[in-house]
Parts: C-alpha cells; structure tokens; sequence
C-alpha cells in the first residue's frame, strides 16, 4: 500500500494520523497516472486537489484526519462565491474520490468523511452544443489564413464528435481516406473506430495534400509552424473562426454536444452513439437523449394538429 512506503516512518508506529493531505493527493494522483487514465481527466484531479490544497493551507489544515465533513462542507460553501454549481460538483467529486482511494488504500484505518455529505445538486439545464447553421457559418468564414486547413479541422471535429484530446492525437495513420473510418485512442486506452462523411473527407484530402508528403505517424492536424496541432491550437482557431463567422464562441465540447445532438435527431440509437462517443455507460447520453425529446415537445406543442383545429 502506498502509505506504507512514505520515507522517514517507523512502519511499527506508522498511522494514518501522521499523513499529510499533500501526501494522500500525490499518491492518489500517481494510482491515476499509472492507470493511463486520460490527460485530461489526470488535468482536472490535479486542478481541483491543488485548489483544496491552497484552502486547506489557509485554514491551517494540515493531516488527512483533519479534513473533516465540516472542512469540506465550508470550502464547497467557499466555492460559491466564485463557481456554479457543475464547478463546485467537480469539486466535490474529485475530493470524494481521492479520499474514498485513500480509503481502500488503508483498508478502511481511515474513512472518508464524504460518505455523510451529500453531493451539490447541480440544476438540469438545457445542454447547448455547436448549431449546423453555426458550422455552416464558420465555414464560410474560412476564405482567410490557413483556410484549408480549418475548414478540414472543423468539418472533421464535427462529424466526428471526438474529444478535444483524441482529436489532437490523431495522426495520418489513423484515418482511411477511402472508406472514412478513423481509429482513436479513447480514455482508458481503449481504441474505437469513428467514421468521417463523403465532405469531410475532401476537405481532409484537400487539406493533407497542402503539406506534401507525410509518414504514417504524422500528425493529422499542424499548427502553423509545422507541429502537433494542440488543445489550445485548436480552442483559438475555433474562437477565431467564429468571430469571423460573428456566432457565440464555440469550444471544442460544443462540437462533440452538438455531434451527439444532432445524431439523435436525426435518428441514431443511443447504442451506436455511444459507441461512438466512447462512453463506458450511458448515464451522460440520457441528458443528451432527454434533451431531444424536450426538443420534440415544444415542436408538437407549437404545431400540435389538434390544437389547430
């Protein structure tokens, strides 16, 4: 166990009392990376475990047995004055998992106080995703600058609905030009196949033969400067295509909310989405398959041939 290898301790005298909170994160944070759990996730437990830490710092908190429900509890309420309620639900999440870990970890010598405090309750609210007519929009904004290559880039994260992460990753060796599959490495390593339609396929063909002859392991996507395109690369070139296009920022989850949206309306099962979206269970697509069927209401409400009689 990972508490039983912290330097400097008697591991006769050694208790859990004697463990930092700084402590248990590290080696929470160390189960995760050596689980190859997606960067982007390992970003999120990291981003949310310092902000706790700095509270705890504050407070004067500096042993895991001292985090206690009420310390939680007051730095949720903290959490208030600067997040909604999604931001302080991951928040909570995160620190709910690192010390249920922390709890195994010690065979249950330790019990994590996140087990008498309920979770904030986050408010269900329409789920927004990127509009068609927006994408057209973006589209024929890209007449500017490196304009081959972002129409490609935007047409293929839409029609692929991938993660920002995963669409990054991609290389040339992953996609089949001819039949339109593409191979991608999800969370968890776990590969899945997606697929690109009859425009976003010349638009990708049109874009590769910009950049001449390429290796199997080439990025899909470059910067400007002949590099891996980035998550941040590729936030900014949206955002600069959308204010050229004059629609609302949209970020690259919009494009995988507006990919899963737009599937559903126009017919797909909720298997095959989530197949395609990479989702272990289908807890995430029932807000996206709720959101559809509102969507379906207010239609029959507004055009409702019994009410037009």
């Amino acid at each position: 166990m990972f508490y039983k290898h912290i330097e400097n301790k008697d591991p006769l005298l050694l208790s859990t009392d004697s463990i930092t909170f700084y402590q248990v994160a590290q080696g929470f944070l160390l189960d995760r990376q050596s689980q190859n759990i997606s960067r982007n996730t390992i970003r999120v437990y990291r981003h949310e475990l310092e902000w706790f830490q700095k509270y705890l710092d504050a407070a004067g908190v500096l042993y895991i047995h001292q985090v206690t429900g009420d310390v939680i509890r007051l730095y949720l309420v903290e959490l208030e004055k600067s997040r909604n309620p999604g931001g302080i639900n991951v928040a909570y999440r995160v620190i709910k998992t690192c010390t249920y870990w922390w709890e195994d970890e010690t065979d249950d010598q330790y019990r994590s106080p996140v087990h008498k405090i309920k979770a904030p309750k986050v408010p269900r609210t329409a789920i927004q995703g990127v509009q068609p007519d927006q994408v057209k929009a973006m589209l024929a904004a890209c007449h500017t600058g490196m304009a081959v290559r972002d129409r490609a880039v935007i047409r293929c994260l839409f029609d692929t609905g991938v993660r920002k992460e995963e669409f990054c990753d991609l290389n040339v060796g992953d996609v089949d030009l001819m039949g339109g599959r593409v191979s991608v490495m999800g969370k968890g390593a776990r590969f899945r196949m997606v697929f690109l339609g009859v425009e976003s396929r010349k638009a990708l063909r049109s874009y590769l033969r910009t950049r001449g002859q390429l290796a199997q392991d080439s990025p899909l996507f470059a910067s400007d400067e002949g590099d891996r395109f980035g998550e941040s690369g590729l936030r900014e070139l949206l955002e600069r295509r959308c204010r050229d296009a004059g629609i609302p920022i949209q970020s690259p989850h919009d494009f995988r909310r507006g990919f899963a949206l737009e599937c559903l309306r126009n017919g797909m099962d909720i298997y095959t989405l989530q197949h395609l979206m990479g989702h272990a269970d289908l807890t995430v697509l029932m807000r996206y398959l709720h959101q559809v069927e509102m969507d379906v209401s207010r239609a029959f409400n507004k055009w409702s041939p019994g009410d037009r009689l």
